[in-house]
């Protein structure tokens, strides 16, 4: 927000809401959830889940997962319902060992960079998004865990930093 603007109330506050992936969620659902009420759904983009599950390449399953939100977004848009894009399955490959929960992860330039194209992608498609999108969430709850010593990793106002500032050039 901007020095001396009153703050604004997000869409459909207070929120009354759900959490969902595409393995379990169609567009249809959104007319339903609008039917019980729901004003507010975060949509899961899990990439690696669907590759996984539907054999397919990483990167395949990551562009897959956006053609699913895109129509979990339009249904939504008609139902007057809002929703947050979460993207907290940051590598894209199911085989591979590194996570944000690992050192490896944290302390790999290549790695954070393709974390951060992909945010770059998510914002750039649904930048032209009406009430229907409210909100981003990239790793909603950071915690490294290091041979047992569970920690906020060291990146993280860094990573944020970054991540925000890739959202705000779009959106």
């Amino acid at each position: 927000s901007q020095p001396n603007k009153p703050q604004e109330v997000p869409v459909n506050w207070p929120w009354r809401g759900v959490s969902v992936e595409s393995k379990k969620t169609t567009a249809a659902d959104m007319a339903y959830l609008k039917s019980v009420h729901v004003n507010f759904v975060r949509i899961f983009i899990k990439g690696d889940k669907r590759s996984k599950r539907e054999l397919m390449t990483p990167t395949e399953g990551f562009y897959r997962e956006l053609t699913w939100a895109d129509s979990i977004l339009d249904a939504a848009a008609k139902e007057g319902i809002t929703c947050m894009i979460a993207f907290n399955n940051l590598i894209l490959d199911p085989q591979s060992e590194v996570n944000d929960k690992r050192p490896a992860f944290w302390n790999n330039t290549a790695t954070l960079d393709s974390v951060y194209r992909m945010v770059d992608i998510i914002a750039r498609r649904y930048a032209h998004r009406g009430n229907e999108l409210t909100a981003y969430e990239v790793i909603g709850e950071p915690a490294l865990n290091d041979n047992g010593d569970v920690r906020t990793p060291d990146k993280i106002t860094s990573f944020y930093s970054t991540v925000l500032t890739t959202i705000r050039k779009y959106d």
